[in-house]
């Protein structure tokens, strides 16, 4: 029976993560049940590990009640006192904050989503968390994701208008994390800063602006709408009556980039590398003209995939050909439905994990050679891990320069609630300003027993305790296990105090 069930592992799983989510969606309020019935189906399952026995249930209950209680931070929020939903609906204030996404046109109206970082209230400035949907009309300057700006308007809170079997707006803009929306004329918005990302973001984005002018330029009509919503995902320029007539024709599929374009794109960037390779003796007599194709057709599918906006249809897309490659790769036996299940998987565990590497810039080897400073250190990966109201720095081992530099690219984006301390607790980082953009809750510093290097030095921990961060060391308190459900930090220390 187990062996039935189980012959595409991966399907009986996502079920069962599907249920919890919808489970979660339609029932709240009951997460500390939910949390002990985790426990229970993980110890079953490690017993059944340790005593080398089969177990069914466990597995599929322990994956809906990981659905159900992944779901909770978006349909029953707990929002923290300085949130912005506890300033809607009431008089205009001044608002400054950083977009969060690419701004959209809709008609003669310009649309974008809002990470709010202030208001200013009666001369007071606070500080608030929230993002808020934006709209302006009229002539404003041009602004572009990452940009921070000001302006005055009211916050209205998200409201539905009821009608018996209508679209419920309000869930859709809270599963986007939107608690407010604002209105406001173009002349009245204020760039505070530009984005001086120089990171993969912003390749992108150059990419697709450059590839959209080419498309405007190429002539008039409506076949440039066509074609940046088939090349780049963009269907805003696209008309209702135009929309209406693809789907009467049947085909209104096709303006949404799914398994159809990056199918096509795998097939030809596959047949294309295979015709190189097979001309090339060296890959003939290794037998891996098609390894080789199928690992290089990798790069034109996930360059497409985020020139196209990464959507949730080519998500699916992108990962299913990529399963459907590897198996390719490692000679396996192609299963259709497990792959359909791998790709659900990836996007429902994936999805509302965010994960940005912030550091180094890409012209940090370009400049190596005349700035010293830029060693291995300091060509440190960072890594910023955020999922609902919390978030994580990873540093690696960056010193005072390159914390400074972070600074002067992110700013206040900085902002995080863990942070693992750069170069184990070194008196040659955790600077001043670094912490003061951070502004973390938590430092965890990895640290040996009585390190030769005397980590973590004292005028670090000076600096942590004069920032009231909570300070915890691995030296002392042996591994730290940090788990959140968006809202919450648990911490847990191995060996106590």
């Amino acid at each position: 029976m187990t062996k039935k069930i189980y012959f595409r592992p991966v399907i009986p799983l996502v079920v069962s993560l599907m249920t919890g989510l919808y489970l979660g969606s339609r029932v709240q309020d009951h997460r500390s049940w939910i949390y002990i019935v985790v426990c229970i189906s993980t110890a079953v399952i490690l017993w059944a590990v340790k005593e080398k026995k089969t177990v069914f249930v466990s597995p599929l209950i322990l994956f809906a009640a990981m659905g159900y209680l992944s779901i909770q931070p978006w349909v029953a929020p707990e929002f923290s006192p300085h949130h912005i939903i506890h300033h809607v609906d009431s008089y205009p204030i001044k608002i400054a904050g950083v977009i969060d996404t690419h701004p959209w046109k809709n008609a003669n109206r310009k649309k974008f989503l809002l990470q709010t970082e202030t208001l200013r209230v009666n001369n007071r400035s606070l500080h608030v968390t929230g993002k808020i949907r934006v709209t302006f009309s009229g002539k404003g300057p041009d602004l572009f994701k990452g940009d921070r700006i000001s302006f005055s308007s009211k916050i209205r809170s998200v409201r539905n208008f009821n009608n018996p079997g209508g679209f419920d707006y309000k869930r859709y803009m809270a599963f986007k994390k939107v608690w407010g929306t604002s209105y406001v004329s173009g002349d009245r918005v204020f760039i505070e800063e530009r984005d001086s990302n120089e990171g993969i973001q912003l390749i992108i984005t150059s990419a697709r602006s450059k590839i959209a002018h080419l498309i405007d330029t190429t002539g008039e009509g409506k076949q440039q709408n066509v074609l940046k919503a088939l090349i780049l995902g963009d269907k805003n320029s696209i008309s209702p009556d135009l929309r209406d007539a693809f789907n009467r024709a049947g085909v209104g599929h096709l303006l949404a980039i799914s398994g159809l374009h990056i199918g096509i794109v795998a097939t030809a960037a596959f047949v294309f590398f295979r015709f190189i390779f097979s001309r090339v003796n060296l890959f003939l007599f290794k037998a891996w003209t098609k390894k080789g194709a199928v690992i290089l057709s990798v790069i034109p599918i996930c360059t497409y995939g985020l020139l196209s906006g990464m959507l949730p249809s080519t998500q699916r897309a992108v990962i299913m050909v990529i399963v459907f490659l590897m198996a390719l790769l490692f000679e396996r036996e192609q299963d259709t439905m497990n792959t359909l299940a791998v790709a659900a998987m990836v996007i429902l565990v994936v999805n509302g994990v965010r994960l940005e590497i912030i550091y180094p810039p890409i012209d940090f080897f370009d400049k190596k050679h005349s700035q010293r400073w830029r060693n291995i250190n300091n060509n440190s990966l960072v890594v910023r891990v955020s999922f609902g109201y919390k978030s994580f720095l990873f540093p690696g081992d960056i010193k005072t320069r390159a914390e400074e530099e972070l600074v002067s690219i992110w700013g206040d984006r900085l902002k995080s609630t863990v942070l693992l301390a750069p170069h184990h607790g070194s008196r040659t980082s955790s600077t001043k300003g670094f912490l003061g953009k951070i502004a973390p809750e938590i430092v965890i510093i990895s640290s040996g027993w009585n390190s030769r290097f005397k980590f973590p030095h004292l005028p670090v921990l000076r600096r942590y305790r004069d920032n009231r961060c909570q300070i915890l060391v691995t030296a002392r308190h042996g591994a730290i296990i940090v788990s959140t459900d968006g809202k919450v930090l648990r911490v847990k220390s191995t060996i106590g105090t």
